[in-house]
């Protein structure tokens, strides 16, 4: 009989890999549930494979597990690897952030929000969606005007989620937005909220 470190260690190498098949995906997902139902023992080793591996391709896997604990403890690693600008790995964490919640994780997802890499701006704002209401509207809506339009695009997409836009402020996006992407996206929300 394995012991539990033994058993996390093996559900760890399981939950990670790449395997797309139906039965591969089930299997994963088992190992999956089973770290997030051993938080205590599971938590640790999987912090230290994320830290120091945080562009390799299990780390956004691995870092969704970690979110779905909902431990609080895990909100700097979550926050250290948002700023990492990698964009699966920044997603991921900045997803992670808004699933545990708390005031550790908003203020992560606030500085990600300022940050200069849009890449890591984009993963707060997804992050902020996870977050939910209690997020705040405000951080969300002065995005609206970043330079970047693919950071437009997502503040739209989690602002409209978060309830933060009235059918007449997407009205206007939709008429004066400098992209065709973001202007599409807040027409069909404004459509839809009407």
């Amino acid at each position: 009989m394995n012991t539990l470190p033994e058993q996390i260690e093996s559900y760890i190498q399981l939950a990670a890999r790449s395997t797309g098949d139906a039965a591969g995906l089930r299997e994963r997902e088992r190992a999956a549930q089973f770290l997030i139902n051993h938080p205590a023992e599971a938590y640790p080793p999987l912090a230290r494979l994320v830290a120091e591996k945080p562009a390799a391709w299990e780390t956004p896997r691995l870092l969704d597990i970690i979110g779905r604990m909902g431990l609080a403890e895990s909100a700097p690693l979550l926050a250290e690897m948002l700023t990492q600008a990698i964009p699966d790995t920044s997603r991921a964490a900045g997803r992670a952030l808004g699933a545990i919640g708390g005031a550790n994780a908003q203020t992560a997802l606030l500085a990600g929000l300022t940050a200069e890499s849009s890449e890591v701006r984009i993963a707060a704002l997804e992050g902020a969606r996870m977050f939910g209401g209690d997020f705040g509207c405000a951080p969300i809506t002065s995005m609206l005007t970043d330079a970047d339009a693919n950071v437009r695009y997502y503040a739209v997409s989690t602002a409209v989620s978060l309830g933060c836009l009235s059918p007449d402020q997407l009205a206007q996006i939709a008429r004066e937005d400098s992209d065709a992407y973001v202007r599409l996206l807040a027409e069909k929300a404004a459509q839809d909220s009407a």
